[in-house]
């Protein structure tokens, strides 16, 4: 009778742990516990991939599991974000956040697998670079002043370049005639150094686009900057004025770089990233790699002052884009 009622109640313990033990294992399994993907949603090579390599060794460092770069370039970003938007909410795959696919494309393609700012889930902010208004050496428009002045005088003559369709540097040119009230003619191009050619060359009277990529040309005399998109000045181009500082208040367009995941991501998760990449952020490391890519000096943050940054830029980006009608396949 002894060894029925004790194989009764081992039976009674083993069925217990059976069904409690598994839930209970995993709510106290300490993340991460594998390696985590971070998609970069660029090809290899670009600003977005070098930060998302730099930022991996370094969460690599502090947290103890590899960081694996899965660079899913495609559809202006979107194919790589929509994969993250779609995967499981368990902080083993990120998504190095841009313009493009994290704000800009939910308003200027017209179909969109997932919303940015519903399926991403804001995780921090590293820093935000603004876009330089460039035109060429030998330019009549020495001060923005100047450039407004005569297309007011002129409208639809000027023609001006950006890195293509529905980037900052678009954005940033659309913005400049809402505000200024002038009329320009768009000329799409493919990336940074065709459109930089195109002013050197005569085909475009200015251009839009970001700093790194054009700065030993501005300081070798081959461009010449007439204003940044912010509202300070950037330590790569000092002397260069903000928008306000030539009668352009909110003549601020920027490109960024962040951290999301997918939607639902644990807080504890997203807290353990934001407290390593701000770390990073901080270290000798992270501030080179971000100078280079003239990421202005506030950087870093909150999980919440990130998610504030992309309503305030869902907001100025859809105005743009819908007073200019810009739609891309």
């Amino acid at each position: 009778m002894k060894k029925t009622r004790w194989f009764s109640a081992w039976l009674a313990l083993a069925a217990a742990c059976t069904f409690a033990g598994p839930p209970a294992a995993y709510a106290q399994e300490k993340w991460p516990s594998r390696s985590i993907k971070l998609v970069v949603p660029y090809p290899p090579g670009g600003g977005a991939d070098l930060v998302a390599r730099s930022l991996g060794e370094a969460l690599y460092k502090r947290m103890g599991q590899p960081i694996v770069i899965d660079n899913r370039a495609g559809g202006t970003g979107t194919i790589g974000a929509a994969a993250v938007a779609k995967s499981a909410a368990d902080g083993y795959t990120l998504l190095l956040n841009q313009p493009g696919p994290g704000v800009t494309a939910l308003y200027t393609l017209k179909s969109l697998s997932y919303n940015p700012l519903r399926d991403l889930a804001p995780v921090i902010l590293m820093g935000k670079a603004p876009i330089v208004v460039l035109v060429p050496a030998n330019s009549p428009y020495r001060t923005m002043d100047d450039l407004v002045k005569y297309a007011k005088a002129h409208p639809s003559e000027l023609n001006y370049g950006s890195p293509g369709i529905g980037t900052a540097g678009h954005i940033a040119g659309e913005m400049l005639q809402q505000l200024a009230g002038i009329k320009l003619n768009h000329i799409p191009y493919k990336g940074s150094a065709s459109t930089a050619n195109g002013l050197m060359g005569g085909q475009i009277a200015l251009g839009f686009d970001t700093i790194p990529p054009n700065l030993s040309l501005v300081q070798s005399g081959r461009l010449h900057a007439l204003a940044v998109a912010s509202d300070v000045r950037s330590p790569n181009l000092p002397e260069v004025p903000h928008g306000a500082e030539v009668s352009l208040p909110g003549f601020e367009v920027y490109t960024w770089y962040a951290i999301s995941g997918p939607a639902g991501l644990p807080g504890a998760v997203v807290d353990t990233l934001n407290h390593a990449t701000n770390e990073w952020i901080a270290s000798d490391e992270g501030r080179k790699r971000l100078d280079e890519l003239g990421i202005l000096p506030q950087r870093g943050g909150t999980p919440e002052a990130f998610a504030s940054f992309l309503q305030t830029e869902a907001r100025k980006t859809e105005t743009v884009v819908r007073a200019a009608h810009i739609v891309s396949e």
